[in-house]
């Protein structure tokens, strides 16, 4: 039966116990029970952790019922999709936008300045809404353990920032990441290590419904998510936490907070710039081009009916 709550617990694939997923997953299989759902001193986690004590849900790997609770907590932001205006709009945000390296304020420089990695930021439909997908690192990865990221890595020998993040994308989330369309290529940042990441923004076609179609690579990706670009662009989610260093200075960056894990550091710093210099403004430009287009259809639908008025009275 559904939970109360209405999440993946439908078990589709007819239920996963915690003995099975610690057999699967490791010891922190029972840690995900916790965070899966929402921040975990939000109310809604609390109640999250008391679904999941009381009931396993098949999704700590992935959950939709994470999507369902992040327009809960927001309500701002009227909800969005990526028609094919809004997508023509971001690629054209993308084209003509002139693509920097953003430094990180407390880099080592010196620590691998010379390696190069690509990132994916995904722009998916989740049950009809625009969302945008995330990982969460696992905890057997050499670096940056339990962080949310996009998915992404490093570039093989010869291989573009493009190819790298669809590939990367494949290994992590699974083959139903191979449809993913390629909008263009975004800013490109320096990591905490010095490394130089590229960003590139994919569209995937379809709608990732509970995400179960995902099948995240359990050594890398410890959870799946999708957050509602409505959410994300609700300020009320985001709060700011301040960077320094000697070089840089001082630098406030935004934290998104409240969904299944906080999303901060460098790939906050990407959510923001892409929303803000992408994502908005294809948005507003999509709404521009369709209400010039309804009052277009209008004026000449007024038109038709004045015509057909002068041709009676003839």
């Amino acid at each position: 039966q559904p939970c109360h709550l209405d999440c993946a617990g439908r078990d589709p694939g007819g239920g996963v116990s915690r003995t099975k997923l610690r057999s699967q997953r490791g010891a922190g299989a029972e840690d995900a029970f916790g965070r899966v759902v929402a921040h975990r001193s939000s109310p809604a986690g609390v109640e999250a952790r008391r679904h999941f004590r009381r009931r396993p849900c098949p999704g700590p790997i992935v959950c939709h019922l994470a999507f369902r609770l992040a327009p809960a907590m927001s309500g701002a932001v009227p909800a969005v999709r990526f028609t094919s205006r809004v997508v023509a709009a971001v690629r054209k945000q993308l084209a003509s936008h002139k693509r920097r390296l953003i430094p990180r304020p407390e880099a080592d420089v010196a620590g691998r300045a010379g390696r190069r990695a690509a990132v994916l930021i995904p722009l998916v439909h989740v049950n009809g809404e625009a969302a945008i997908l995330f990982t969460k690192r696992s905890d057997n990865v050499g670096s940056h353990k339990g962080h949310v990221s996009f998915p992404g890595g490093h570039l093989d020998a010869g291989e573009s920032a493009e190819a790298a993040a669809r590939r990367e994308a494949v290994e992590e989330l699974g083959v139903a990441m191979e449809g993913l369309r390629v909008l263009g290529r975004y800013n490109d940042y320096q990591a905490i290590t010095g490394t130089h990441v590229s960003t590139v923004v994919g569209l995937l076609p379809g709608d990732l419904g509970d995400l179960s179609a995902l099948t995240p690579a359990a050594d890398e990706v410890d959870m799946a998510f999708a957050l509602p670009v409505a959410w994300c662009l609700d300020p009320r989610n985001v709060s700011q936490q301040t960077l320094s260093s000697p070089v840089h200075g001082i630098k406030t960056i935004d934290r998104y907070e409240g969904g299944p894990a906080p999303v901060w550091g460098l790939t906050a710093v990407m959510l923001t710039d892409v929303l803000r210099d992408a994502i908005k403004p294809a948005l507003r430009d999509a709404a521009r081009e369709e209400e010039a287009s309804a009052s277009a259809a209008a004026a000449d639908a007024a038109g038709s009916v004045g015509g057909d008025g002068e041709r009676s009275k003839l």
